[in-house]
Formats: structure tokens, sequence, C-alpha cells
């Protein structure tokens, strides 16, 4: 198996996009099927979010010099976006007449952002990394997994140390928030 952490990153972007789909064309009687996508949309964008803080970011400030730490500081600023949505309609009932309008919003604004990330920030790292930096890069991803929240957390650090720091306590309580949730059987 050819393990590589952006073509991993990419990966996770179509997903999401395919769950959106799934909470977007949920007609009446429809309920449950979207409230258990749309909890899958938060665990896994609330962890992708933080993970690419935790990794992607910091390697791109240190590989792609001269533009690296714009674009990140860049994305860090959209994932602050993408997280304030997502933690105002993770506190939504999904049957509130304003949860689609706000749901679109967030998808515009995660597609922008998608777009620069898969057109200019994945293009500058991968062509700076070798196939074993991109393999450990999957790995570290994938380790990262059982560290970081389940949930979008807007005031919390978003810059190691402290995010890093702060995502297993973080997870913990985005644990128990996750006991009372329905997911759907396979994504």
């Amino acid at each position: 198996m050819n393990k590589d952490g952006i073509q991993l990153i990419i990966q996770e972007h179509r997903e999401v996009d395919q769950m959106a789909e799934r909470v977007l064309n949920a007609g009446i009687g429809m309920k449950d099927e979207k409230r258990r996508f749309f909890n899958q949309i938060v665990h896994d964008l609330s962890q992708h979010a933080v993970i690419e803080e935790m990794i992607l970011y910091p390697l791109l400030r240190e590989r792609v010099v001269g533009e690296g730490g714009p674009l990140a500081e860049h994305s860090l600023e959209e994932h602050q976006e993408v997280k304030n949505k997502l933690n105002e309609l993770d506190n939504m009932d999904i049957e509130d007449p304003a949860f689609n309008m706000k749901f679109r919003s967030l998808m515009e604004s995660l597609h922008h952002h998608v777009f620069e990330e898969e057109n200019k920030i994945l293009p500058a790292l991968k062509a700076k990394m070798s196939p074993q930096e991109l393999s450990d890069f999957y790995d570290s991803w994938m380790a990262r997994k059982a560290l970081a929240p389940t949930h979008p957390h807007p005031a919390a650090p978003n810059k190691p140390p402290m995010n890093t720091l702060g995502g297993p306590a973080l997870k913990a309580v985005d644990a128990v928030r996750d006991m009372g949730r329905d997911f759907p059987e396979k994504v």
C-alpha cells in the first residue's frame, strides 16, 4: 500500500463532500439519517482541521520557504471561520428552518478553503517531500486521530505547542458528548 499523507488529506476532503450531499439531500422523514451524517461531518471535519493545525501547517512553514508562513496563517483564518460555523450548526436543531442555509454557508467556506489547499498548499508541500516523508506524514496523521477532538472548539489554540497539549483533553470531553450521538454505519 502506498501511504501518502497528502493524498490522505484529499481523500478526507472528498469524504466530507459525500456526506454533505447526504445531509443536503435528506428529504422529509429522513431526519435521523440527516443527523447521523451531520454528526459524522462534525466528527471528521473537527479532527481533520485540528490535525492540519498540529502537523500540516507547521510543516508548510518549515518546508515552503517564503510563502509557507503566509499560506499557513491564511489557512488558520479560514479554519477559524469554518470552526465557528460548524460550532453554531453543532448546537442547532437539525430541523431548524435556518439549518440548511447555514450548512450551505459552511460548505461554501469549506470548498473555498479546500480549493486553495489542494491547488496551492498541498502541491507546494508535496514537491518538498520524499516518498518516505509522505509515508511518515501519513503515519503521523493517523496517529493523531487518537488525540484530536471530534467537535469544533473555536476558542482553543490553533498553533503548536498549545493545540497539541490541549487536544487530548478536548478529545476526552468530546468522547462523552459523542456517546449520545448516532453515526452512519458506513461512510
